[in-house]
């Protein structure tokens, strides 16, 4: 069974040992104060450890570009071995690829439209129990 956690714009959740799971909920109005709130819960979710990081970005409703940027930076913290983005359809895979494109995070981030493909992508950068949050 999946413990699940919430914040005002999140559901958060963990699969495959150290696969953290980020669904924004539906017709969010994603701000940088909203970021930075879920930053530090994450952080404090997670403790010390590493993970994967799984975002569902198909409710998002709109992100200014501050918080785009804000959120690039996020990546880059040392806290995420690989990120994966989940995305609703072609059109916004293509919005999301152009956005990367430009502010590529030095960590290793690939768009996906299929749930089970992202997590199959994670799980090749999975790294030892002892250095992961483990949630089974």
């Amino acid at each position: 069974m999946e413990d699940y956690f919430y914040t005002k714009t999140h559901k958060y959740f963990f699969i495959d040992k150290n696969i953290l799971v980020s669904e924004i909920l539906p017709n969010i109005d994603f701000t940088l104060e909203e970021l930075e709130k879920n930053n530090e819960y994450r952080r404090n979710l997670i403790g010390e450890n590493q993970v994967c990081f799984l975002v569902d970005i198909r409710n998002i409703k709109s992100i200014n570009y501050e918080t785009r940027e804000a959120a690039r930076k996020e990546a880059e913290s040392g806290i995420y071995i690989a990120i994966a983005l989940l995305v609703e359809n072609s059109v916004s895979k293509l919005i999301a690829g152009i956005a990367l494109g430009f502010n590529k995070p030095n960590v290793p981030i690939k768009i996906f439209d299929n749930q089970e493909q992202a997590v199959s992508w994670l799980n090749e950068y999975s790294i030892s129990d002892e250095k992961t949050q483990k949630y089974a």
